[in-house]
């Protein structure tokens, strides 16, 4: 029998399906993470600033031609307006978080963060960007099938390993985390990162828009080295996620007639350090620097990279160790 051509190959592999434990958890991830954004937004007040206009008691002036159409819709951005639709947003980013209708709630989750960013662009984030790409991937797939209220109201229990989902959800978020990565990394390539003088970790650092407290003391020499070694280790680590997206679509075991290349990626899990590396990243990005909920979105993305599974196996290994 003759080889399946790359058409069907890809068909083949799009068609699958897996159990959905691990999109349940992508699902509650940015659920929790639009539920974060928008709840510190209104404690702080920015709705006032940022997207009321000046004629309504707020503190920003838009043009009308280039309101968001929702906005426009519902008639522009008065009091009202902007904090019904915080209100909303928030409500569907609840109801996504428990699984309840799930496809409707990403779907005017997604509408109302998108118009609210889009009526401000200076008030914004790659954050909301990130959410608002994850919510419409939500919007196209069965991220309830466990984990939620309708997987309760379906089976009498909030977990259900029977019911199986589609995979290229799954693998749509890997790739865009991996896209995002390589762009970031392409983009540095700049005086401060690479092949600079590599103090971009420096100055963002030294930065109070960006820094938790004061830093000028990484200006020691020791230190400073520190620095630089972390910008050339971030920058690689961003620009070589390509050579994980490869090895993850090529798979593992390697087949018996594969050359040395294909064997060499397939012989270790590449997923473990990058997760290692990317999660100490984010952990340090939190601890140093104010970014909002970057970290919480992109956990979201890091949890796609979990095969089904796995989640419930390190899981388990962690309740039988905390007893």
């Amino acid at each position: 029998m003759s080889h399946p051509g790359p058409w069907a190959r890809w068909v083949a592999r799009t068609s699958r399906r897996e159990a959905g434990d691990t999109l349940a958890a992508v699902r509650i991830c940015v659920g929790l993470a639009v539920v974060l954004n928008l709840g510190a937004t209104a404690i702080a007040g920015v709705p006032e600033l940022s997207w009321i206009d000046a004629i309504h008691g707020g503190a920003h002036s838009h043009r009308p031609e280039r309101l968001p159409w929702l906005i426009a819709t519902l008639g522009g951005p008065t009091p009202a307006v902007i904090w019904g639709l915080l209100t909303t947003t928030m409500v569907a980013a609840l109801a996504l978080t428990l699984g309840c209708c799930s496809r409707l709630a990403a779907l005017i989750a997604g509408q109302g963060l998108l118009a609210l960013r889009m009526l401000n662009p200076f008030a914004t984030g790659a954050y909301d960007a990130l959410m608002t790409n994850a919510l419409w991937i939500l919007v196209l797939c069965d991220a309830s099938a466990t984990a939620s209220l309708r997987c309760r109201l379906r089976t009498g229990a909030w977990t259900s390993s029977d019911c199986e989902v589609a995979a290229w959800p799954r693998y749509l978020l890997v790739f865009q985390l991996g896209l995002t990565y390589t762009m970031a990394g392409i983009q540095k390539v700049s005086a401060a990162w690479m092949p600079g003088d590599r103090s971009a970790l420096y100055r963002i650092l030294q930065m109070p828009a960006w820094a938790r407290f004061d830093m000028r003391w990484l200006a020691r020499p020791g230190v400073y080295a520190l620095t630089e070694l972390s910008s050339v280790l971030v920058w690689l680590f961003e620009l070589s996620w390509p050579l994980l997206l490869i090895a993850l679509a090529l798979g593992r075991p390697a087949p018996p007639t594969a050359g040395p290349l294909r064997r060499a990626l397939a012989r270790y899990d590449l997923r473990l350090p990058y997760l290692a590396f990317g999660l100490t990243m984010h952990l340090g990005i939190a601890v140093l620097m104010a970014v909002g909920p970057f970290h919480w979105i992109m956990l979201a993305y890091y949890l796609a990279l979990a095969r089904p599974g796995e989640l419930r196996q390190l899981a388990a290994r962690l309740t039988r160790r905390a007893h």
